[in-house]
């Protein structure tokens, strides 16, 4: 089971994402679709470089997978106009990325 991240200290999850980096990209999902089915994203405020503007952090199976948005530089441009996100962790997981599409909406891809 997929479990999203949240933290009131964002350095706890900002430690756990440490070492992810992009496997896939997840595509033709927008931002609402993953708020309606996720919450808040796990990492609500820009990073510190501007080059990520919402972060949503997953645990599964004991590993720690990643959806971002990566340098759209902008918030509302994220919010507004992203359909091809950024699938992170420290190795793909076929099981991880098969339930990740059940929860999404029907025609979401991850390439």
């Amino acid at each position: 089971m997929i479990k999203v991240l949240k933290a009131k200290d964002l350095n706890e999850i900002y430690n756990a994402t440490h070492q992810t980096h992009r496997l896939r990209y997840l595509t033709d999902v927008d931002y609402y679709d993953l708020v309606r089915i996720f919450g808040q994203a796990s990492i609500p405020v820009e990073s510190g470089d501007g080059k990520v503007q919402k972060e949503w952090v997953f645990e599964y199976k004991g590993e720690i997978f990643t959806v971002y948005d990566w340098k759209t530089y902008d918030e509302q441009e994220t919010m507004t106009n992203l359909f091809t996100w950024s699938l992170g962790g420290k190795s793909f997981n076929q099981e991880f990325a098969d339930e990740l599409l059940y929860l999404l909406p029907d025609g979401a891809k991850i390439v």
